[in-house]
């Protein structure tokens, strides 16, 4: 039995009302703004009760924000492994660096607010977890053609090391404390992983 056209209507709509309450976030976010589910409700033009309906806390709000600004993976990005990890590696890479520094606004609110949890959980007070790791499938796949090679353990770690470096936090501690900007910070971040990719393979 085929779908109605009014439940076709009514998704349509529902699907239109979760954009257009993930733009107003990002648009907030990218004012500097890290905006509740009320704000983000507000810009958009809908009802507090409706875009709670859709997002129930601020943090199923922000990680939505930052998964439609990242979203775009781009044909640099390979979608298979390759036969070549350092070139599929410098390909994810550059996107996810630029990604970062393009949508640093919504990465660094998202952080705040991870950072905000975690200090409220060491005070025992309730706090909401929410799921990380979004570059993680990317890094795997590029980094596949070392995986019989190195083995299950030290494919793990070298992934885990590049996720350090090709990140939000990679980027701050570039910038923030090193003074970097975006082009000197990817540079860097290449010879990192090139150091590594050298080092694994000798």
């Amino acid at each position: 039995m085929g779908v109605s056209p009014q439940e076709k209507g009514r998704a349509a709509q529902r699907a239109w009302t979760r954009g257009r309450i993930i733009e107003a976030a990002n648009e907030l976010m990218a004012a500097g703004d890290t905006p509740s589910v009320s704000d983000a409700a507000t810009v958009a033009g809908v009802s507090r009760a409706t875009a709670y309906r859709y997002f129930p806390t601020q943090g199923d709000l922000l990680i939505a924000a930052v998964a439609q600004a990242m979203g775009e993976v781009g044909d640099a990005v390979p979608t298979e492994p390759g036969d070549d990890a350092a070139e599929a590696l410098a390909a994810t890479a550059r996107w996810l660096i630029r990604s970062t520094v393009r949508n640093e606004h919504q990465l660094r609110a998202l952080y705040a607010h991870l950072l905000d949890a975690w200090l409220r959980e060491r005070r025992g007070e309730q706090a909401e977890r929410l799921p990380r790791g979004a570059r993680i499938p990317h890094i795997e796949r590029a980094l596949t053609p070392l995986r019989a090679q190195l083995g299950e353990r030290e494919f793990r770690r070298l992934a885990a090391v590049v996720s350090v470096l090709i990140g939000i936090e990679g980027w701050m501690a570039l910038h923030d404390m090193w003074g970097m900007d975006a082009a000197e910070a990817e540079e860097t971040l290449l010879w990192a992983m090139q150091t590594l990719l050298d080092g694994v393979s000798r």
